[in-house]
């Protein structure tokens, strides 16, 4: 049984809209057999004329806010589900463009973790209400800040290198994946006709990372955590790309990247800029979209063990290494 909202410390309770969203989110739960349906269910009850009556005056406009984000989260939920194999076709190009690397670089091998997973649902819907409740000034309804519906993470394991040197690694290797992806880089056309002619590399995985490379990727937003570190001391190459609507493959898809070294990545996990103080930070949000009964989910294939694209946790896509023992 999960803790009833208005039962945290977290200040976040102060809104009296809380306690409903909570249980608009739990009918939401009942009433559905899939992930999909839960969003769907939970954006019509959050337009119904009773529930609308119940929410305060002053909290009225954060209200819609969320429930534009609601909306949006839905048509981009409906992509979801359609990602999973893109999300590992784009993971293969970057595990070649890796061993690419390695064969045509001079300097130390990439030893990179690289790890993708979908964003859970509850953690969306946390996401959305905190965005939605504390709104600044200069924000809109909108403004649509939830579109990481898929994330991967790469994790350089380079840990014997000078920490000037790791970082310059780190630093050379995303820009690579990155320029390439987007057709951006010199090296695009060298990695194409590397794979032509690799004969370690069989005909499908070639048809497989030429076709996935021939996809329209266009850059939403970069951003280096490593030259400019966050106040909290977090460390992180992040880039964002998109796919068109007018993409052959998954139109408006939203692949979200990040990159950084086995130190960052401890500071990230461990340190101040932790997820878990980041949790216990907003824990007040993310209380709303915890599931109070489990035995009166319908959902096909969850279970008090087993989660479905993270009604409480991140789903885990794949996790491969690669390293110089891996290069043909």
């Amino acid at each position: 049984m999960s803790t009833n909202p208005q039962e945290t410390n977290n200040a976040t309770v102060n809104f009296k809209s809380f306690p409903i969203i909570h249980e608009v989110y739990q009918q939401a739960l009942i009433k559905s057999n899939d992930i999909l349906e839960i969003v769907s269910n939970f954006r019509k009850l959050l337009k119904s004329p009773e529930i609308i009556s119940k929410i305060p005056i002053e909290e009225k406009e954060s209200f819609f806010i969320f429930r534009s984000y609601v909306d949006n989260c839905y048509y981009e939920r409906k992509s979801t589900f359609k990602l999973t194999n893109l999300i590992n076709d784009v993971l293969t190009v970057i595990l070649y463009i890796i061993i690419f690397y390695n064969n045509n670089f001079s300097g130390p091998h990439v030893d990179m973790n690289l790890n993708s997973r979908r964003k859970s649902l509850k953690r969306d819907c946390a996401k959305m209400l905190r965005k939605a409740y504390e709104k600044n000034d200069n924000e809109t309804s909108n403004e649509w800040g939830v579109k990481d519906r898929f994330g991967l993470r790469g994790i350089l394991l380079n840990k014997n290198l000078s920490n000037k040197n790791n970082i310059e690694l780190l630093k050379n290797i995303t820009t690579l994946i990155f320029g390439i992806l987007t057709d951006t880089s010199e090296y695009r056309i060298e990695f194409l006709k590397w794979i032509k002619n690799d004969n370690s590399i069989d005909e499908f995985t070639k048809l497989r990372l030429t076709q996935t490379l021939s996809l329209p990727f266009q850059i939403d937003r970069y951003k280096d955590f490593v030259s400019s570190p966050k106040s909290n001391t977090y460390q992180s190459i992040h880039f964002t790309l998109i796919l068109p609507h007018y993409s052959p493959v998954c139109p408006g898809a939203i692949l979200d990247f990040q990159f950084r070294n086995y130190e960052m990545h401890k500071t990230a996990e461990n340190g101040l800029a932790s997820h878990t103080n980041y949790e216990e930070l907003t824990k007040g949000y993310s209380d709303i979209f915890e599931v109070d009964d489990f035995s009166k989910l319908n959902i096909v294939g969850f279970d008090k063990t087993t989660d479905i694209d993270g009604i409480n946790n991140a789903k885990n896509i794949s996790n491969r290494r690669v390293s110089e023992n891996l290069v043909p």
